[in-house]
């Protein structure tokens, strides 16, 4: 497994994704360490924020660690960030983090429907 996934890039993490949600049976301390590292790198862009939230599915501590970067990350576009900050409420505990990270808001977006993270109005552009 190590083989396929530690040259890392988007296909790389896509595949990781798709086995942690399957629940193929992987070391642990595999997947923290790659998601980690997914998740922080630059060049992934959108699929950073999917390496985090699986994380937070792994490793709750870890996840809510790599959601906060990203969330205030100003390389990711605005849906991105967004989306990280939705994630990051879902996190046991960092309900209030997601909040207060998304404050202030920008003129084009508005609250969602949980309170915990702001919405663009458009939807994504993928």
């Amino acid at each position: 497994m190590d083989t396929i996934i530690s040259p890392g890039g988007s296909e790389a993490c896509a595949f990781l994704i798709a086995q942690v949600s399957l629940g193929t049976n992987l070391p642990p301390s595999l997947v923290i360490a790659q998601l980690t590292r997914f998740a922080g790198d630059i060049t992934l862009r959108r699929v950073r924020v999917e390496a985090a939230e699986t994380l937070a599915r792994v490793a709750p501590e870890a996840g809510a660690t790599a959601l906060r970067h990203l969330v205030t990350d100003s390389a990711l576009d605005e849906w991105a960030r967004m989306t990280a900050a939705h994630h990051l409420s879902t996190v046991n505990g960092h309900q209030g983090d997601a909040r207060s990270l998304c404050s202030p808001v920008s003129p084009q977006t508005r609250p969602c429907t949980a309170g915990t993270a702001y919405w663009p109005h458009a939807t994504s552009p993928n």
